[in-house]
Formats: C-alpha cells, structure tokens, sequence
C-alpha cells in the first residue's frame, strides 16, 4: 500500500513539473516596439519612399513602450552630380488599442497625426492603412514597415 501511495504521488509530481508552461503569443504593443523601415508609405495614391538613381527617400519609425515615438525623415538627391543627403527626427506619441494606432508627431510646432488600422503585424512586418487628421484635411495612408 505504501509503494502504491509512493509511486502515485511520484507519478503526480512529474506530471506537473514535466509540463511546460504555455506561453501567451506576443502583443501588438510588444511586436510595434522598436525600430521600423518604410518599405513603401503611400499617401494620396503617392509613394513617399523614393528610390532611383538620383534620388532616395527613407522613412523610419521608432515606438518606444512607454507611447513616445520617433518619425526620421531623410533625403538623398543629386544635384549638379553631388550627392546631398539630409535628415530630419521628430519626437511624438502613439496610443494602440487593439489594432486601432493613433499617431501623432510634432513637426517644429505644427503636429501631424494619422488615424490606422493595422492589418498585419508581427516579428518583420508591419502593415497599416488609414487617413490623416483633421478629417475636412484628410489625406488616405497606406504603409508597409519591415523591423530593422
């Protein structure tokens, strides 16, 4: 009876330690964090990311956890057979709710903000379409991220 006893309890144990824990897929708030590339950023019909011979055009985003976000806009173009290159970074925040992302990014004064949905999201890509703000302004957005 006492082996009985032994080996149930024993058989008991190991099935709770032998288990593994199930792990909960990622959020969209831990997969939007870090450093995002435009593969394509499409406003009005317009692609805003630009890669030619004589001119380039990159765009890229960092989301912070914390809500603040950072948006870097940078030109390369050829004038007179020299290269130029310019960069600018703006600060700004985000709120995600679900997969409803609001974005707004504070240009010198002037804030530029884009209501999205995003329609895919995960480790590499990230996917949004949605407008601009204010509605009576409002400017159709299409884009396409890849992780850096």
């Amino acid at each position: 009876m006492k082996k009985v006893l032994f080996f149930s309890l024993f058989a008991c144990v190991a099935l709770f330690t032998s288990c593994k824990k199930e792990q909960n897929p990622p959020t969209n708030a831990e997969l939007l964090a870090g450093n995002w590339k435009a593969k394509s950023f499409v406003v009005d019909g317009l692609d805003e990311v630009v890669a030619s011979v004589e001119n380039s055009t990159e765009l890229r985003f960092n989301f912070r956890e914390n809500g603040t976000c950072a948006f870097t806009y940078t030109l390369n173009e050829s004038i007179d057979g020299q290269i130029q290159s310019g960069s600018e970074t703006y600060n700004g925040s985000y709120t995600l709710l679900e997969n409803d992302l609001q974005i707004s990014i504070n240009q010198g004064g002037e804030v530029s903000t884009m209501r999205v949905t995003i329609s895919r999201i995960d480790e590499q890509v990230l996917q949004f379409y949605g407008t601009t703000l204010p509605a009576e302004e409002a400017q159709s957005v299409n884009a396409v991220l890849e992780r850096e």
